[in-house]
């Protein structure tokens, strides 16, 4: 068995993220970069570590390095950065709000990574009409493919959802106590 020092890296930064040691994290992060410079996964890993140390440490507010390590990611062919990235426009952090931005961004992480986060953000934007028409079909399809995809965020918006006899879906009535 051949030991693979960037899969051995990779399985520390997610237990340390899993953990919500995101310090450690990022210290292995940087490390696995300096090891394997151009290690896509690497810098999406960094990019990762830095979004959650700004939404977790109050007195982190950088979320510019974040979006450097996401594109470097990104630019290399990580899909799963591009979700960094949309979360990053979807919410304005480091950068101008945009939701078109965001969705375009989600778009390409769920066809290149089929990353179930993704997924659930285009449910969301579709489901809310957010820079989007609203189209309930679609918010549904792609709440699907998040909940397949393991993201399991996803149940709870599709049980906001029923199919009429007729095949379309709509909104469940919330009925009063």
């Amino acid at each position: 068995m051949e030991y693979n020092i960037e899969e051995e890296y990779c399985k520390i930064i997610q237990s340390k993220l899993v953990t919500q040691e995101f310090e450690a994290a990022l210290d292995n992060a940087e490390k696995l970069v300096k090891y394997a410079p151009n290690c896509a996964r690497g810098y999406y890993y960094q990019g990762l570590c830095y979004y959650a140390l700004n939404d977790f440490e109050s007195s982190m507010n950088n979320y510019e390095k974040c979006i450097e390590w996401a594109n470097k990611s990104a630019n290399q062919g990580c899909g799963k950065a591009k979700t960094i990235l949309g979360k990053c426009y979807f919410y304005g952090k480091g950068v101008r709000q945009d939701y078109e931005a965001a969705r375009r961004m989600f778009s390409a992480a769920a066809q290149e990574a089929d990353d179930g986060e993704a997924y659930h953000f285009l449910g969301d934007i579709y489901d809310q009409g957010i820079g989007v028409e609203a189209k309930i079909p679609t918010a549904v399809i792609f709440y699907q493919k998040a909940l397949s995809h393991g993201y399991q965020d996803a149940a709870k918006d599709l049980a906001r959802f029923r199919k009429t006899i007729f095949g379309r879906w709509k909104r469940r009535k919330i009925r009063a106590m």
